[in-house]
């Protein structure tokens, strides 16, 4: 089975899926962590690897534990690797393995010999120097040698687990900038720009050079004591957010974290007179590309690596976190070269179905034709909830290579669906993901260049706040059954999808530039629905200020940064809560513009009184909506039932023009997926995110949009213990017990 995986590496990656020889299929791996295994112990664990429709196992090699051995006659480690490859080998697996480096041995990172000691953070995410890669990658070709000796099994495929996590890059300023980071970050900078004009303009900072210019300062936020470093307006201003963080006090001023501007291009005064902790659009960006540089290289280094012992086999690096949320950091980073043995990425998020349905959404919407969207799923929290359902919602959305922990195999469950995707290979990978003239707007180039992160990322453990905050929005669109594809702006109005979008979802930052502000107006003019979320954009990235009243026709409203739940009353009268970051109207309105969302019941302390928290406006052929709260309703499962039933009911109607294939009632909560596949008909993958059960219709208003007939049939080709199915007309009635899932054929 393993030797056909060795062959030309195009007859084995190709058109986004795997292949054996001619024939696409799903490779499901067992992920199986070797540290701290005694050698003899995995012969009794290797027969729950052997399960029904496992293709292989992944080994993780941690970097501490295998360099521990010494590569001795007496290498323990070196020993239980092998027996691992030879048990796999001898149960006809494939063999890919997980070189994870995100624990150095003591000593070899972070102080060059002859060098003085590099300061690192207390949490072992120090900036990983051009140092500190080379070490990491040596011991990756010592791996990789040691794999390739011998008559051991072939390795069918390589995963690479670098430790660079969305908030690495922040980890790496929060005790200033070291010396190896700013010559890295220097030279990054006079290879992008070739004067110190140029940079001095693109930052809004004039007199600033290339070998005095600064990473983002995130010292100006003293966690410990609620003090400010220096004297400036800035600092005390990133204080006072500091101590709002902690204790929920004080609201966010508007653009707290932008240097003043005049008109055009430029800052406030010459230089020196402008603090260094002032951050600019240009210094964000700059920073985010600088990081996606680094991830990159560090990549194709390791990929190279990998690639002179293992000639053709594919190698992945692993994603956690990057592609799992919205607008982080940058995309997968290109590695500028040709062979599709080189995969993008696998994604690692936790087996949650809100992640699981973004992540897959977010690696099915960016990657290209060549590279297959693969996922491996943790279990942090250790409870068995969510687990299948997180594997039918990864398959529902299109993720074809699955990796799934070890500790998962005991659940008869979980070889149950793993046997229905072995079943049902073919047509999975020959199927098409069926999804609703609705687009997300996902451009992490964008969304991190935005200087009021700085917020979030140096005040809050949580600093991924802004983004998970407006995920929850996607997911009340999924829960209300709209199948939404997730773009980036490149492809978004450039004649990439084949559909033309009825509405799309914009999450803004607080600047924007011509060219995406333009494709934005462009959709508007064809008629198209933009809905604006949590606030229009006010700035040009040079800081110049901005304001469209062809899109946004209503002046700028007041910033809140609410804590406590503010009561949303949506005008069908139906309510619910938003949280966090805000922006609210005063009543009335101008008369162009029509409230959809208003703040009633206010609880004390969130600064929110009775007003307009989002609004409606007819713009030329299309419409302009903009909602002024990052964050709607509860996590699935969480509060009251009646408010999920209402942020449904309010997200439909503010799509109503949105055609859907599938319409749940309004009582169930399940979140689909529909795979139109070659025989005719289509698979509908229904799972329940909640601790509790749920029940209701799913209804099919066209029953051509999923390719089945008006006397619709059905049948269950996966269900968990307690979900049932039946129809009635163009109706499927489904019960589903708390994390629940099932499959239908429709037909």
């Amino acid at each position: 089975m393993a030797e056909d995986l060795v062959n030309d590496p195009r007859q084995l990656v190709a058109y986004g899926l795997f292949y054996r020889g001619d024939r696409p299929y799903i490779p499901v791996l067992v992920g199986v962590r070797l540290d701290g295994v005694r050698p003899g112990a995995l012969r009794l664990r290797a027969n729950e690897w052997c399960s029904p429709g496992v293709t292989g196992v992944c080994l993780e090699i941690r970097w501490a534990w295998h360099a521990s051995g010494g590569g001795g006659q007496d290498d323990e480690a070196a020993y239980v690797v092998a027996e691992a490859i030879a048990l796999a080998s001898e149960a006809g697996l494939d063999v890919w393995v997980m070189a994870n480096i995100t624990d150095a041995p003591p000593g070899l990172v972070g102080s060059p010999p002859g060098r003085p000691t590099i300061r690192n953070n207390p949490d072992g995410q120090g900036f990983p120097s051009s140092w500190d890669r080379d070490r990491a990658n040596k011991w990756l070709e010592t791996l990789a040698s040691s794999l390739s000796q011998g008559n051991r099994a072939p390795i069918a495929g390589f995963m690479v687990d670098t430790g660079l996590r969305p908030t690495s890059s922040h980890s790496w300023l929060r005790d200033g900038a070291d010396d190896a980071l700013l010559f890295e970050w220097r030279s990054w900078l006079r290879r992008r720009y070739d004067s110190d004009n140029a940079i001095a303009r693109e930052w809004a900072w004039p007199g600033l050079t290339r070998d005095a210019a600064t990473p983002p300062d995130l010292r100006v936020i003293d966690r410990s004591d609620g003090s400010y470093v220096g004297s400036s307006a800035m600092a005390r201003v990133v204080s006072r957010i500091s101590k709002w963080l902690r204790r929920g006090e004080v609201p966010v001023p508007a653009g707290a974290y932008w240097p003043g501007t005049v008109s055009g291009r430029g800052g406030t005064g010459g230089p020196g007179e402008r603090s260094g902790r002032e951050l600019s659009p240009g210094q964000f960006a700059d920073w985010h590309e600088f990081v996606g540089h680094v991830r990159s290289v560090y990549s194709r280094d390791l990929r190279q690596t990998v690639e002179r012992f293992f000639l053709g086999v594919p190698c992945a690096i692993v994603e956690s976190g990057w592609a799992g949320l919205p607008g982080v950091g940058v995309a997968t980073p290109p590695l500028n070269v040709d062979d599709t043995a080189f995969l993008r990425g696998i994604t690692s998020t936790d087996a949650r179905v809100p992640d699981v349905a973004w992540v897959a959404s977010s690696a099915v919407g960016r990657l290209d034709d060549d590279h297959p969207p693969m996922i491996s799923l943790v279990d942090r929290s250790g409870t068995t909830g969510g687990r299948v359902a997180s594997l039918v919602a990864a398959v529902g959305e299109g993720m074809v290579s699955l990796t799934i922990p070890e500790t998962w195999m005991a659940d008869p469950e979980v070889r149950s669906f793993i046997e229905f995707v072995a079943a049902h290979s073919d047509e999975l990978v020959a199927s098409t993901h069926l999804t609703d003239p609705v687009i997300w707007i996902d451009d992490p180039a964008y969304a991190g260049a935005d200087p009021d992160d700085i917020a979030s990322v140096g005040a809050s453990a949580t600093s991924l706040r802004w983004r998970e905050e407006r995920a929850s929005l996607f997911m009340a669109m999924r829960l209300a059954g709209f199948q939404v594809r997730v773009r980036d702006i490149d492809r978004f109005g450039s004649g990439l999808d084949s559909e033309e979008s009825v509405a799309t979802f914009f999450p803004a930052r607080r600047w924007i530039d011509l060219e995406r502000y333009g494709r934005l107006v462009v959709h508007t003019l064809r008629g198209g629905n933009l809905i604006t979320f949590p606030a229009p954009p006010r700035r040009q990235r040079d800081g110049t200020a901005f304001r469209s009243t062809f899109l946004w026709p209503v002046a700028m409203g007041r910033e809140v940064l609410a804590k406590a739940p503010v009561r949303l009353r949506g005008a069908d009268g139906g309510s619910f809560d938003g949280v966090g970051y805000g922006v609210v109207y005063p009543a009335p309105l101008p008369d162009n513009a029509e409230p959809i969302l208003r703040s009633v019941s206010v609880q004390p302390g969130s600064g929110v009184e009775e007003t307009v928290a989002a609004y409606r406006a007819q713009v030329h052929d299309g419409t302009s909506a903009v909602i002024g709260f990052s964050r709607i309703g509860h996590e699935p499962g969480v509060g009251d039932e009646a408010d999920h039933v209402a942020i449904r009911r309010w997200v439909t109607r503010l799509v109503e023009s949105v055609p859907r294939r599938v319409q749940p009632s309004e009582e169930l909560a399940v979140l689909t997926s529909i795979r139109l596949v070659p025989s005719g008909g289509s698979l509908v993958f229904v799972t329940n995110p909640s601790p509790t059960s749920t029940a209701g219709g799913l209804t099919i208003p066209d029953p051509e949009a999923i390719a089945a007939s008006d006397g619709l049939s059905f049948r269950i080709e996966f269900s968990t213990s307690g979900a049932s199915a039946s129809v009635s007309g163009t109706t499927v009635h489904v019960t589903l017990p708390a994390f629940g899932a099932i499959v239908l054929r429709l037909s």
